[in-house]
């Protein structure tokens, strides 16, 4: 159950850049939630409410999660009791609160947007017409009144609609400007606080799968132009109008200079990995052997000797020569909540946290040994083109940290209509929806 709940927690951390809050007015639905504050009146309604829990179901349908076997499409995955928090509750319930709560931040940002003294542009307001009229034609068949139909099916109408993407815009406006504020030290007290660095020697406890040729013999490469790499020699053909070189007169295996050629690995036919094989029972013996010797030999030496051991041992050495700044994990993320094979890096930030800059441990993995040296986080890490990998939530992430500072103070000036939500659907009977958020 635990690894399905945190799945969604990208899920959620989507929906609130784009969650829906409306302003009181008469054809916009009934509000659920008021916020006043400097003479000022700011409401969200039930109808938003209700699409934003529609879009959160269908983020969940689409990303596959179920639970017994039971998709978010049904009322057994939100009837699905477990520990959640610390209390013993049904999936919808918990989904709901969480909801709500993201909605109180929506309705926050709101009022943050008129103190700010923030404005839309032209172009803003341009794009949210053209979004309607997209709408408009695409959905509705160039009728509003089809539209509203269709609508209706999530709680909203056009109207509603042009409130969404008008805060929709707001919201991105606030988030840029809280954003703005930051100063680079800011950004590195964040960065060195959340976050942990480290290069890497991988052992593989398996074998990659070469490109072969029809008697089963790996075919090396010219690395220059990826043509077939031949050791010259007297036995020649010409296939194809190019001359190809055998090992003898037998002519039945060709010559490849292993060399000065590189083999190939072989994609799967998904085209998403390479094709691997395990390594046998010996083989695994000697990588044992082989994890120990290089951990024990690398424990006092500086980053440039770890480096060196990284080209001259590791399985993964082009991984290391792409992340020339090496790896950073994000401190309290679940890893292993999106693959059970990804245990190992919760175990490594574990670690991490608790070293000093220089040490060297060594985890073993689904995949095999990692020997791992902790480094200083560098400087602007954050805004090297080599770290984007690994940074491309950063500015989200520290925005929400920087907004959760500035909403804190309102939250409990927010008032619930409690008849109105005791009124409002669940996740059980709202519909699945996967375009209108």
């Amino acid at each position: 159950m635990k690894k399905i709940i945190l799945r969604t927690a990208a899920l959620l951390l989507a929906l609130i850049l784009t969650l829906l809050i409306l302003p009181s007015c008469a054809n916009t639905g009934t509000p659920l939630l008021t916020l006043e504050v400097d003479g000022n009146t700011y409401t969200y309604s039930v109808n938003l409410y209700e699409l934003y829990l529609s879009a959160l179901k269908g983020n969940m349908v689409a990303s596959g999660a179920t639970v017994n076997g039971a998709s978010a499409a049904t009322d057994k995955f939100w009837n699905s009791m477990d520990t959640l928090d610390g209390t013993l509750q049904t999936l919808n319930d918990y989904y709901l609160a969480i909801a709500l709560e993201e909605c109180k931040n929506v309705l926050i940002a709101q009022y943050l947007f008129d103190d700010y003294g923030l404005t839309l542009s032209e172009t803003e307001k341009e794009q949210i017409e053209n979004d309607l009229n997209e709408l408009v034609l695409t959905d509705g068949g160039g009728s509003k009144n089809k539209l509203n139909s269709v609508l209706s099916t999530y709680g909203v109408n056009y109207d509603m609609m042009r409130e969404h993407y008008t805060n929709m815009a707001k919201i991105n406006a606030v988030r840029n400007h809280l954003y703005s504020l930051l100063g680079d030290n800011i950004k590195q007290e964040y960065l060195e606080e959340n976050y942990v660095h480290f290069q890497q020697i991988f052992l593989a406890n398996y074998n990659y799968v070469y490109v072969t040729d029809d008697n089963g013999d790996v075919i090396y490469y010219n690395t220059s132009d990826s043509s077939i790499c031949y050791k010259k020699t007297s036995y020649t053909k010409t296939e194809d109008g190019k001359i190809v070189y055998y090992t003898d007169d037998t002519y039945s295996h060709i010559s490849y200079d292993k060399s000065n050629g590189e083999p190939s690995y072989k994609i799967t036919s998904d085209g998403l990995s390479y094709e691997t094989t395990p390594k046998n029972a010996e083989e695994l013996e000697a990588l044992r052997n082989r994890a120990t010797i290089v951990f024990n030999q690398t424990q006092y030496v500086t980053e440039a000797e770890f480096e060196v051991a990284i080209a001259e041992e590791s399985d993964d050495a082009d991984a290391a020569a792409a992340y020339t700044d090496g790896y950073y994990l994000k401190k309290g993320t679940d890893y292993s909540a999106t693959d059970e094979d990804y245990l190992y890096l919760d175990m490594i930030v574990e670690e991490l946290e608790n070293m000093e800059v220089g040490e060297v441990i060594k985890v073993e993995s689904a995949m095999g040994y990692h020997i791992v040296k902790k480094y200083e986080i560098t400087e602007k890490a954050y805004n090297m083109e080599e770290n984007e990998v690994w940074f491309s939530s950063f500015e989200t992430e520290l925005t929400n940290h920087v907004f959760a500072e500035q909403a804190t103070p309102y939250y409990e000036q927010i008032k619930i209509d409690e008849t109105v939500l005791a009124e409002a659907k669940n996740m059980k009977q709202v519909a699945v929806n996967h375009f209108y958020y």
